[in-house]
């Protein structure tokens, strides 16, 4: 799957050439700059199995600047319910069942290459 978006995100960086390149695409979405990852696809997981999800994207800046990134993401499902984390994301949240990860870093930045 892949997802082709230059929207003005914030006034320094958008995300470009967004893809997951390993594990589940259904129920995976680019919300701006957000990542958005359905609950719903931890439930068929067993206690203590992971699966992974490995997408890459481009942080374009205002300027056309360019830097490749790359994110993984670990669904599992615990006696707590489903488990959505990023050991490289670490600004999330939940909203209607859906895992939010911001890609678009907070801090300044220089894109110079």
């Amino acid at each position: 799957m892949s997802i082709h978006s230059q929207a003005g995100l914030s006034p320094h960086y958008s995300i470009g050439d967004f893809s997951v390149a390993t594990g589940e695409t259904d129920g995976i979405f680019l919300d701006g700059h957000f990542l958005q990852i359905c609950q719903s696809l931890c439930s068929d997981l067993g206690c203590d199995e992971v699966r992974n999800i490995l997408v890459t994207y481009k942080l374009i800046g205002k300027y056309g600047s360019e830097i490749p990134k790359t994110a993984l993401f670990m669904l599992s499902c615990t006696q707590d319910g489903p488990m959505i984390s990023s050991p490289s994301e670490d600004q999330w949240f939940i909203h209607d069942g859906m895992a939010r990860f911001d890609l678009v870093p907070k801090e300044e930045v220089a894109l110079s290459h």
